[in-house]
């Protein structure tokens, strides 16, 4: 598949279960310009190159210059949008119940389904496909990745996940760290810096197409990775098929 096939499809596959999130204040005064925020999910050229197509149709709709830019980390895209530094943002559902928290009155646009129908997506803990590590219980006494804390499908969903199968991140695992990033995670699963972790499964194929990792396919009814080298412990399905309400 060429390049800018995958960046259009990968663009609207993540927004399966993220929300792009505008602020009425935004919308209402007319901006003169528009700054999309995007998560630092992945790598920050690659996002920007899956986004530009969606930016600078709406722009051209809008008759508006566009921006794109990829946050530092979660919280500050939140503090970014909450002091009016952008107008758009791209966001998973923790994140948009952090800024609802926060008083924030940020209003989901757009959430999409992707080239299958799913209107959801799945936090996966992953391991290595010659690990020894079969089931949650094998992993205790491992060490372990996630995204950040706040990270929807890297954090707030897997921790569900991992103590609804009686384990527990903060006194079973020898080690654990937040790498940042989705892909991150997945690097540091496969060159053995930890034992296992946690990420996204819509990102699946397009870093099996990008030559990140090897996988022939993914099986997602039945959470498996064909001629992989990383194999799925288990996931848990995040969905966002929410009704705004003010």
């Amino acid at each position: 598949m060429k390049l800018g096939k995958l960046a259009a499809r990968s663009a609207l596959a993540a927004l399966i279960a993220l929300s792009w999130l505008v602020t009425p204040m935004a919308a209402a005064q007319a901006p003169k310009q528009l700054r999309f925020g995007l998560l630092p999910a992945e790598d920050a050229g690659k996002m920007v190159e899956q986004f530009k197509g969606i930016a600078d149709h709406i722009g051209a709709k809008m008759r508006l210059p566009v921006t794109i830019t990829v946050s530092e980390s979660y919280n500050a895209l939140i503090e970014a949008m909450r002091a009016g530094h952008l107008e758009v943002v791209y966001v998973g559902g923790s994140q948009y119940v952090k800024m609802r928290e926060l008083g924030m009155d940020a209003v989901p646009v757009v959430i999409n389904r992707d080239e299958d129908g799913r209107s959801y997506y799945k936090a996966c803990v992953i391991t290595r496909a010659d690990s020894p590590i079969k089931t949650f219980s094998d992993l205790k006494g491992k060490t372990f990745a996630f995204v950040t804390p706040t990270s929807t499908s890297g954090g707030v969903a897997p921790t569900f996940l991992l103590l609804k199968n009686k384990v527990d991140p903060g006194k079973d695992f020898k080690n654990t760290l937040y790498a940042g990033k989705h892909d991150t995670v997945l690097l540091a699963v496969k060159n053995k810096k930890v034992d296992a972790g946690a990420v996204g499964d819509l990102y699946f194929v397009r870093w099996a197409e990008r030559g990140i990792f090897k996988m022939g396919k993914h099986d997602e009814a039945n959470d498996q990775l064909i001629d992989s080298e990383i194999r799925i412990v288990g996931c848990t399905r995040v969905g966002l098929s929410f009704k705004y309400q003010p």
